[in-house]
Order: structure tokens, then sequence, then C-alpha cells
């Protein structure tokens, strides 16, 4: 029972016993190792084997290359998704501060034009009511005194060829201006 509970432990040999670097010369570049293991159906002893272990690499195969090469190319991928993933979030966390930046602005710009339109609508009404008060001595018009002028004939200037002149001289020549 003892023998069944020894662990395998590789030793080297000695050089004076078994194969050896100075005995062999072909296994110069080789170190060779003992063990002792014991073998079921052996009642008692135990075996011997040495086993060479090479020195010197050996050459990868050309599959071993193209997983080295494919392990290369997918960290460089990764690499480069994790950092574009960054840059992207980075950018959207940018993008929603400012689109909230602009919002708040567009919320202080309604605000100002609904100000802005209600003193207007104040201060065209009490420009009316001064206007009706009998002490500002202004008169209603008249239209025997309202001056009508024809509009000037249409002069095409080679400089101007900008839509909004063209729309704005046909609108001029449909209709008299008044004053």
């Amino acid at each position: 029972m003892s023998a069944a509970l020894k662990s395998y432990v590789p030793r080297p040999l000695p050089p004076g016993r078994g194969d050896s670097v100075q005995d062999n010369p072909v296994q110069d570049n080789r170190v060779t190792l003992r063990a002792s293991s014991s073998v079921r159906g052996r009642s008692k002893g135990s075996a011997r084997f040495s086993q060479p272990i090479p020195l010197q690499p050996v050459a990868p195969s050309p599959a071993l290359n193209l997983l080295n090469r494919l392990q290369l190319v997918s960290s460089v991928l990764t690499a480069s998704l994790v950092t574009l993933s960054l840059v992207s979030y980075g950018a959207s966390v940018y993008l929603d501060q400012q689109l909230n930046q602009a919002t708040k602005q567009l919320g202080r710009l309604q605000r100002n034009e609904q100000q802005i339109a209600t003193f207007s609508a104040v201060l065209k009404s009490h420009m009316a009511d001064q206007a009706t008060h009998p002490s500002t001595d202004l008169q209603p018009p008249k239209p025997d005194q309202v001056i009508f002028l024809k509009p000037a004939p249409l002069r095409i200037n080679s400089t101007l060829d900008r839509p909004s002149h063209n729309v704005l001289s046909q609108w001029m020549g449909r209709s008299p201006l008044g004053y």
C-alpha cells in the first residue's frame, strides 16, 4: 500500500549510472531524468524509466503560427473597439451636455419672446390710447391726403442675381406703393 501513495517526481540520473550526457555523444543536448512509480499489477517493486527532455526549442508548426497571428489581430481589434467605444461614449456625453445647454437657452429665448410680444402689445395699446386722447391734436387720415406712388420701371442689374431680388422685383411690380 505504501507504494501506491508515492508521488511521481522526476529526478536526474547521476552521471555514473545509466545513460548520461558524457556516455552518449548523440544526446549531448538532452538531460535524462529518472523517475520511480508504482505500476498496477505488480505487487512489489517499482518501475524505473528515463525520459530525455530537449533543451533546444522546437520550431512552431504553421498552425501555431496562424493561431499566434490570429491572437495578435484579435487583440489589436479588441483594443481598437474598446477605444472606439470609449470615444463614442465620451462624444455622446459631450453632445448630451451641449443639447441640455441649448434646450435651456431655447427655453430662455422663448420666455423672452413671450415677454417682448406682451410688451409690444401693451405699447401698441398705450399708443392707441394716446392717439385717441383729445389733447394730442392727432387727426385720422383722409383719403384725399394719401399719396400713391407708381413703382419705378424694373431695372435689370447683372450684379444682383440673387433669388430674393427677383422675388422682390416681382412683388413690387404687381401692386402700387402708398405712403
